[in-house]
């Protein structure tokens, strides 16, 4: 933040309070003392209409007329460099900024001593210029200046003291120093709370460099792998973002999605399962219930359940999920086939689960549905089709479904021999297990029929 005169650039507001400071007498009409405060406020306003080229030629006007009002070393000369070194640090020559700040605070050293207020603000500019040249280290002494001085007067100039603490926090931030810099802006709040109230602006960019500060150290701390602090400072990210006057959704939504991910990473299953339900919530907010985002989130939610072996909560997910594709994409679409191949899987393993428990009957529909919807993804000659079709059939011949397992039967011997060589031994299982149900239903001439298959007579039955 570019401080002029002793004070924060920031608003407006803030910069009249810098003019009125900035020149502490009046001075006769015409003189050169008057055409310095003329200059100085005209490059003030310049400044804050973005006018840059402009701000910075009037202040060196400005500069001029200062020493020759003043002479070469008094503090409103450095005064005039402070401003002209801080407009050009941010928008001109970073070595002739380097050059007027440190000329400024010796000057104002000199003339008014090393702790007096009036150098907080050179000290500040002067740090900010080497933190942005990546110079934390020459920055950190001249901050830490600054904020000294000003903590000696904390009531009576509460707003500087809130601008050390404030650049102070933000220089530790550059510095990946997430402690010293929480510490700071925790000050920070405490202090805009008090003095300006929870609503002001200034008081939520405060919670906004709160909330920044965690999702650096969340994003340092996931690059590194060192996953579980990564999700201790995004946590602490979210608290503050969901404790805010007024919550961002989209970006609620955002680190949400973020902490999900990485609680699978880390094997916090039930951890995931929250934060995915928290997803999907705030994407029927944003986006509508029926939309691609939340059938995205839903499906991540049921790939946990699928990790957790709750097969039946992932099935019935995918089944929201896999609607809401059909609705917005093209049969053939890779992601609404990759989640139906996913909830054919679910159905499956959910199968196998009621089989294991002796639930055959329960077992055997979902079975059929998840072999159904493998075939519309593209599964109608695959040789695995032949033996999940194969299985199933000798399910249903458990259940003295015989023709319903015929059926699979003739369909899975039919995909074997166009993609199994003759004799294979998955066509030879499907044979031995068509002549065995025969032998049940007492179809002697069929189970002849294939037995002649089996032992190499006629290559048709």
């Amino acid at each position: 933040m570019i401080h002029i005169a002793g004070h924060s650039m920031k608003t407006p507001s803030r910069i009249l309070i810098i003019l009125l400071l900035a020149v502490s007498i009046s001075f006769p009409a015409g003189s050169a003392e008057e055409e310095w405060e003329r200059l100085t406020a005209e490059s003030f306003e310049l400044f804050r209409q973005k006018r840059y080229d402009d701000a910075i030629r009037v202040s060196r006007e400005a500069l001029t007329a200062t020493e020759t009002a003043f002479g070469p070393h008094h503090p409103n000369v450095a005064k005039s460099m402070n401003n002209l070194g801080a407009m050009l640090s941010k928008h001109g020559d970073r070595a002739e900024a380097e050059r007027l700040l440190t000329v400024a605070l010796d000057i104002l050293e000199e003339s008014l001593g090393k702790n007096n207020p009036g150098t907080a603000s050179t000290l500040n500019n002067l740090a900010e210029l080497y933190s942005d040249q990546g110079k934390h280290e020459e920055a950190e002494p001249l901050c830490l200046r600054a904020l000294s001085i000003r903590e000696k007067k904390p009531g009576e100039d509460h707003m500087d003291l809130i601008t050390s603490l404030d650049n102070t926090a933000a220089l530790y931030v550059r510095m990946d120093r997430f402690r010293d810099a929480e510490t700071l802006y925790s000050r920070v709040m405490e202090l805009r709370v008090k003095y300006l109230g929870k609503d002001h602006p200034d008081t939520k960019a405060t919670t906004n460099n709160l909330t920044a500060l965690f999702i650096r150290e969340g994003n340092l701390y996931k690059s590194q792998d060192r996953l579980d602090e990564a999700v201790a400072a995004y946590d602490k990210a979210l608290d503050i973002m969901k404790g805010s006057p007024h919550p961002e959704p989209a970006e609620i939504a955002s680190l949400v999605e973020t902490l999900a991910v990485l609680s699978v990473r880390t094997n916090n299953l039930e951890d995931a399962i929250s934060f995915y339900e928290d997803l999907t919530g705030y994407n029927t907010g944003l986006h509508g219930i029926r939309s691609m985002e939340y059938a995205r989130s839903t499906r991540d939610l049921a790939r946990v359940y699928i990790r957790m072996e709750q097969y039946e909560q992932a099935v019935s997910l995918y089944e929201t999920v896999v609607e809401i594709q059909s609705e917005r994409l093209d049969d053939d679409d890779p992601e609404l086939i990759k989640s139906m191949k996913e909830q054919a899987a679910a159905m499956t393993s959910l199968a196998k689960d009621r089989l294991e428990s002796g639930k055959t009957a329960e077992a055997v529909p979902l079975f059929a549905e998840a072999l159904e919807i493998r075939e519309k993804t593209g599964g109608t000659d695959d040789p695995i089709q032949a033996i999940r079709m194969n299985n199933l059939a000798g399910l249903l011949v458990d259940l003295e479904r015989y023709e319903e397992a015929e059926q699979l039967y003739s369909r899975a011997l039919d995909i074997l021999k166009r993609t199994r060589d003759k004799g294979h031994s998955d066509i030879i299982i499907v044979l031995e297990n068509m002549k065995q149900m025969y032998g049940l239903t007492g179809e002697q001439d069929k189970a002849a029929a294939v037995d002649s298959l089996l032992t190499g007579t006629p290559d048709n039955p």
